[in-house]
């Protein structure tokens, strides 16, 4: 499942990595993710609002295919350093959703998806929007306690 969370903003799709480990790589990326999100964005997205995706150093993220295609379609990103503190919202809330999730079983992957739909829409907005107020207090707390340095957050 890929998943984007920003400020009054949410957006999941399930792929199929095509591989053994489930691990996205660039074609599941700039063929199934990018597009989709591209039109979710588009379609859903406020009028004269920029959209920015941050994107961490995942080898499918900054590949120079999925960089090329996000330049050819207009789609603009910040790439976080490879050295700096994990600043993705969607990173805060893996654990939480993961919880929600395994708290009940799913034998099929049928029932899998539905369930994981049932707890992504029980994300409220506005605590996703007071996740993103706070971090720029978050940033300023890592680098005061780590002297400016990355950190395991």
């Amino acid at each position: 499942m890929y998943c984007v969370l920003g400020y009054d903003f949410a957006f999941a799709i399930p792929y199929n990595a095509d591989n053994s480990n489930g691990k996205m790589n660039t074609k599941t990326y700039i063929n199934t993710i990018l597009p989709a999100l591209r039109s979710y964005i588009l379609e859903h997205g406020k009028p004269r609002v920029q959209y920015y995706l941050w994107q961490d150093w995942d080898s499918a993220h900054i590949s120079q295919r999925t960089l090329k295609w996000m330049d050819e379609h207009g789609m603009p990103y910040i790439l976080s350093s490879s050295k700096s503190p994990n600043m993705s919202i969607m990173e805060t809330w893996v654990l939480p959703l993961r919880r929600r999730f395994h708290a009940k079983g799913c034998n099929t992957e049928a029932q899998g998806l539905k369930r994981f739909y049932e707890v992504w829409r029980e994300i409220k907005p506005s605590r996703i929007n007071r996740t993103i107020d706070h971090y720029p207090q978050r940033l300023r707390n890592i680098r005061d306690k780590y002297n400016g340095l990355a950190s395991k957050y």
